[in-house]
């Protein structure tokens, strides 16, 4: 009877402990997959379709399209075409940006020219520290609600601001990238 008080008491813990742990598994699975090169189970945490719509939710947010139509070319017909099709070209630039393999090197502390041409800039390859260790990154974690968990990544040498990774509840006790905020500048 002893046993069953002690299971009692117990199992709430261990159930919670387990049920908080679930985005940081998440985190280690995809960590796991992309040292693997195993961008296809990397991709399964992945929801794509809310990933790329945050991404350019971002950028509308941030300004860049804005900027880049308001310098214009001086002659309005030429900039009224350039503001039709900013959209359209903004969406597949993100479209093809927005890769497992790009998105592996994002969340290991990578800039977004490294991860969007899916290698080391050569200015890195070329130091002596290439070959040795990957970047030293600080890396902050923890749940923002009952259903959203942030990830920030940034380099311990810089001063800009970090990438910040959302991953969202999917069913029960799995989660799925789905935000993903980037430093512009």
């Amino acid at each position: 009877m002893k046993w069953k008080v002690t299971l009692a008491a117990v199992a709430p813990f261990v159930v919670g402990s387990l049920f908080y742990a679930t985005p940081h598994f998440t985190l280690w699975r995809m960590k796991t997959a992309a040292e693997a090169g195993d961008y296809e189970k990397f991709s399964q945490f992945v929801d794509y379709p809310k990933l790329r719509e945050s991404a350019r939710q971002s950028l509308i947010e941030s300004g860049v399209i804005d900027r880049a139509l308001e310098r214009g070319t001086g002659n309005r017909a030429l900039d009224l075409i350039a503001g039709a099709i900013a959209s359209p070209a903004m969406n597949a630039a993100i479209d093809a940006a927005i890769s497992p393999q790009s998105l592996a090197l994002l969340m290991q502390g990578k800039s977004w020219a490294e991860a969007r041409s899916g290698r080391r800039a050569r200015s890195d390859a070329n130091s002596p520290s290439a070959t040795s260790e990957p970047p030293k990154v600080e890396i902050e974690m923890g749940y923002e609600s009952l259903n959203e968990f942030r990830l920030r990544v940034k380099k311990r040498d810089s001063t800009g601001e970090p990438s910040q990774f959302m991953l969202t509840r999917s069913g029960l006790l799995s989660w799925k990238l789905s935000s993903v905020r980037l430093p512009l500048r």
